[in-house]
């Protein structure tokens, strides 16, 4: 079976972008015309002029983390005939998943399951001890492929393993 790379959705550059041009359009009036801004809560143009400086923070913190999701083609999920990898985040010591590459034999059960009208992805790991595993959650939310799709590919990889 062939390698299948998934790749994160960039959809959602568009609102960031958007949040971008409010911090860079509120920040520049801010700092160029505080006393606008000068009411009965805000009286100081130095506080004023301390929002606007840090508005223009956040607006290239967003143009940083904006051209740095345009940029990365780094695949979120890999499937293969082997099993799967995902992309390494933020992972603790005791997570299973934190290994590069899941096996397709080490895993149990393939399932949807909906959280909060979310819908994941679950995949129970086997335990060395034989016991059921720990489960590994995967959300569909930000990635190239819906969750229909992808719940359909992990069971055929899944399956064509086991065979």
């Amino acid at each position: 079976m062939d390698e299948l790379v998934i790749l994160k959705s960039k959809s959602k550059l568009g609102p960031l972008a958007l949040l971008a041009g409010l911090f860079l359009i509120l920040g520049v009036t801010m700092l160029s015309a505080p006393e606008q801004f000068v009411n009965q809560l805000w009286n100081s143009l130095n506080l004023i002029r301390v929002l606007g400086g840090l508005c223009m923070v956040f607006f290239w913190i967003t143009v940083f983390i904006g051209v740095r999701a345009l940029t990365d083609h780094t695949p979120e999920l890999t499937l293969d005939s082997q099993g799967f990898t995902r992309r390494k985040r933020f992972v603790t010591k005791s997570e299973k998943s934190s290994r590069a590459k899941i096996l397709w034999k080490d895993i149990s059960i393939i399932r949807e399951n909906n959280v909060n009208d979310q819908r994941i992805i679950e995949i129970e790991l086997n335990d060395e001890e034989g016991f059921s595993g720990s489960l590994l959650h995967i959300s569909p939310n930000n990635l190239t492929m819906g969750p229909d799709d992808l719940l359909t590919q992990f069971i055929k990889y899944h399956r064509a393993a086991r065979i």
